[in-house]
């Protein structure tokens, strides 16, 4: 009979004379081979260990190969301008993690690049991917302010108030309180009794804390935007319009594409009775926010006056 090698490779190798003398692979007796190596119970011949070398050098290239395919789309992903259509992220977004499957660390760039892109929902598609064994608490954190991007503020502080707090890196433990808040004030949660205090605690954190995190430096400024917006917020829960106001023409005067500043300006307005402000501001607001967002929809929704 002819053996499995030889029926796959073609070697047209002829049964062994004495088995317990030929290759196990190939059936070659040692007569018709260069050399013949012996195992605990078997032998392999030089040209199966050649064969055997070439196997597991095709399969390299191929994992090479996939690993280039892999670099192209995570390139093409982040670097994806900002408010495409989210069929489009989202295509990109699965393939990636269809081609990162298993490695937490790749995974975390997808939902990084997700999130950037507009597509919070792809990013906790990817942060949920990651193996239960490498999972940890910023991965958490990290999938809360998705979640919170997406308009879900309740699902993002639940998973936030699951943490263990002693499981916290020193970092962490400073920065989920401000994502808390972030996501109480955002989710109309937070009293108007307590605005003060969350005002207090978002200057503090911008003054004290920030400078001193171990982060870098896309993070920084992403935490001091938000930040500013606990705050802008807090001031307008107080009913303190006007200087809500001022607050926030003084930001957008260096930050015109941060759409959610327009939204609340947008919201302070609309407070005041200002319609025609509002109309403009809005407007702004739409021109900067991703259209499929939640921001687009809310503010596509409310109604000026009489008109939307």
């Amino acid at each position: 009979m002819t053996s499995f090698w030889s029926r796959v490779f073609g070697t047209g190798a002829a049964p062994a004379a004495e088995p317990s003398m030929a290759c196990s692979f190939c059936g070659l007796d040692r007569s018709q081979v260069t050399k013949l190596i012996a195992g605990p119970k078997t032998f392999i011949c030089d040209g199966c260990v050649r064969l055997a070398k070439e196997i597991i050098d095709r399969e390299g290239s191929i994992e090479g190969r996939v690993d280039g395919v892999r670099g192209v789309v995570l390139n093409e992903l982040a670097s994806l301008p900002p408010n495409m259509p989210r069929a489009t992220v989202r295509k990109l977004v699965l393939a990636a993690i269809a081609l990162c499957e298993g490695d937490a660390g790749t995974l975390r760039q997808v939902a990084s690049a997700a999130w950037s892109a507009g597509d919070p929902e792809g990013g906790v598609l990817a942060l949920r991917r990651i193996p239960e064994g490498d999972r940890t608490p910023e991965d958490v954190i990290a999938e809360a302010v998705h979640h919170d991007t997406m308009g879900a503020h309740a699902a993002g502080l639940a998973l936030l108030d699951a943490l263990d707090p002693a499981a916290l890196s020193p970092s962490a433990r400073e920065i989920v309180p401000l994502h808390r808040a972030a996501m109480r004030l955002a989710g109309d949660i937070a009293r108007p009794e307590e605005a003060r205090e969350l005002e207090q605690a978002a200057i503090e954190f911008a003054r004290r804390v920030l400078p001193e995190l171990a982060i870098d430096d896309g993070y920084r400024v992403a935490l001091e935007r938000e930040a500013f917006l606990v705050r802008a917020r807090a001031v307008r829960l107080a009913g303190e319009l006007a200087r809500a106001e001022a607050l926030l023409r003084e930001h957008l005067l260096a930050h015109e594409m941060d759409a959610e500043a327009w939204a609340l300006l947008f919201d302070v307005h609309h407070a005041r009775g200002e319609h025609e402000l509002a109309r403009t501001v809005r407007t702004k607001a739409l021109e900067h926010a991703h259209p499929e967002g939640p921001i687009a929809a809310r503010l596509r929704d409310a109604s000026i006056g009489p008109f939307r």
